[in-house]
């Protein structure tokens, strides 16, 4: 029922669709995001667990796209370092 919920719905498709194009880029990024929001939110501001956890899964997820979009996958060497995508098709 869920998926069939996703694929009537256009802004929940693109947003499925989006977070799969960059799914590698979440996974290798997003733990870094997720490490400074701990660090700050809960060890400097002693925020409550709840609270730093959410902005942790959200900003995790969020985050990595636009730069992975606007930085990684922008460049050759980035794309080739980070993702391990070699090849020549894409432009600089």
């Amino acid at each position: 029922m869920i998926a069939l919920a996703v694929t009537q719905v256009k802004s929940l498709k693109k947003a499925f669709s989006v977070i799969g194009n960059y799914g590698m880029d979440i996974y290798m990024i997003g733990y870094y995001v997720q490490i400074s929001i701990r660090v700050v939110c809960g060890s400097m501001l002693h925020m409550p667990y709840i609270i730093y956890s959410l902005l942790m899964c959200i900003t995790g997820l969020l985050v990595p796209i636009p730069v992975s979009k606007y930085i990684i996958r922008k460049f050759k060497i980035t794309r080739a370092l980070m993702l391990g995508d070699f090849s020549k098709s894409k432009k600089e």
